[in-house]
């Protein structure tokens, strides 16, 4: 019993972690870049808000940042009526790691590199890198829901 302990004690703990990395920046900006991990892997790599021409793989990805033409309509009467406004869109990648222990995840485009330990990013609170232009939050991790079963209706007996 006392051998099985140990080598339980001896093995790394992978822990699964998913982060949206989404890049902000104050003007429209080429974020095509690369993530690497320090202290673990890379299980997926996907693109949040992607546009034509922007994609992704593995570990790096092509996205622009664009501004581009909104419809703001609010649900209240007493707000103003819908008006037409131009914003920059956003754009950013669904990271999700797993790590043998403290780590580091690099992300590097041509606006710069934004490096983070993944303890620092909390459910609660997303933190920013580079004046605001890389904001990065924690986030579940996307599921494919199973298609269910066809219903059968019974009638009784």
């Amino acid at each position: 019993m006392r051998c099985l302990l140990m080598l339980l004690v001896a093995l790394p703990l992978m822990a699964e972690e998913t982060f949206l990395v989404r890049f902000a920046g104050p003007t429209p900006a080429d974020w095509s870049g690369e993530a690497k991990v320090e202290g673990g892997r890379i299980i997926a790599l996907e693109g949040w808000q992607f546009d034509e021409g922007d994609s992704a793989n593995e570990s790096s990805w092509t996205a622009k940042t664009k501004v581009q033409e909104f419809w703001f309509a609010p649900w209240e009467r007493s707000l103003f009526g819908t008006k037409q406004q131009d914003k920059l869109s956003e754009r950013g990648i669904v990271l999700t790691v797993e790590m043998d222990g403290p780590g580091k995840v690099t992300v590097e485009t041509p606006q710069g590199e934004a490096s983070f330990r993944p303890a620092e990013a909390t459910w609660a609170r997303p933190f920013e890198l580079g004046n605001g232009a890389v904001i990065i939050s924690r986030v579940p991790r996307a599921q494919d829901i199973p298609s269910p079963e066809p219903m059968r209706i019974t009638r009784p007996c």
